[in-house]
């Protein structure tokens, strides 16, 4: 017993060391030293830049707990310039492992922050969940089309619902946040909505019947567009459960874009508060 303890805490002091040193060495060599001594001395594995603590998936799930899919854009994903970390009941799930909720929020795309993890937060406040967890999975300038089927970002989106139903974390809402791209590619607002059409098929199709909010959404440097926005809201459909998520065009102001496209930290907690409002009204639908 002496002996197996005199060794972990060398193996501690040769890592440490080691890190020591690695500050004179190239940052490649840096992050894998850094990797080893989270994951082998601490063991909380980086996860997207961050060291994260591997939870249960299954215990997190239960009648109070809501668990959503985001998906679309940057948006969506990690490119709000303020990363947040969230309180201990809001959670992300990212390739079957479950984290504690800290940006940037892990299968998604960027480094920074995200709307996620502050609407978590506002959505415990309330009383409704006793937890939240996301599934992220957004990739920056992605099109309508490329998460329809056929596209190269399906496979992604189907993989990922069945890998949340594997956890035992079947979703209980879909939210989407995407339209820039298709802005900048001029798509027409009738292709706009063949293409969403199909992924909600698809989506039916592998059995996940939770209801999907569509956000407005189009603006990015200046411009934005009313056939894309009109599309998107003519997509809501008590029929095919499908509602209205906020009208993120409604936050452009210099103080609410970072870059005058993605959100600021003051955006990101507009439109979490935006978000928060429109799964209150399904709620009470």
């Amino acid at each position: 017993m002496a002996r197996r303890v005199t060794v972990a805490v060398a193996s501690v002091g040769i890592i440490c060391v080691a890190i020591v040193i690695a500050g004179m060495l190239h940052p490649p060599t840096r992050t894998k030293l850094r990797e080893a001594y989270y994951g082998l001395v601490r063991g909380t594995p980086i996860v997207a830049s961050i060291p994260r603590k591997v939870l249960d998936c299954r215990r997190l799930a239960g009648p109070k707990t809501l668990v959503a899919l985001t998906f679309g854009q940057s948006n969506s994903a990690n490119f709000v310039r303020g990363r947040y970390r969230a309180k201990d009941a809001v959670f992300y799930v990212a390739e079957g492992r479950c984290f504690t909720a800290e940006d940037p929020l892990p299968g998604a795309d960027g480094d920074g922050g995200s709307v996620w993890s502050r609407l978590g937060d506002l959505l415990i406040a309330s009383g409704r969940y006793e937890r939240v967890v996301f599934a992220g999975i957004g990739v920056a300038n992605s099109t309508v089309s490329s998460w329809s089927p056929g596209g190269d970002l399906h496979p992604k989106l189907m993989a990922t619902l069945k890998g949340l139903v594997g956890t035992g974390l079947t979703p209980t809402h879909l939210l989407w946040h995407q339209g820039e791209a298709d802005r900048s590619r001029h798509t027409t607002g009738a292709a706009y909505q063949a293409h969403f059409r199909d992924l909600v098929q698809a989506i039916r199709q592998a059995k996940v019947a939770a209801p999907i909010l569509v956000a407005v959404a189009s603006y990015c440097y200046g411009d934005s567009s009313a056939q894309i926005t009109s599309a998107q809201a003519a997509l809501v459909s008590r029929r095919l459960n499908i509602y209205a998520g906020p009208n993120t065009d409604n936050y452009t102001a210099p103080a609410e874009r970072a870059d005058d496209c993605h959100f600021s930290a003051l955006g990101a907690e507009r439109v979490a508060a935006a978000w928060f409002a429109a799964l209150s009204a399904v709620r009470h639908e």
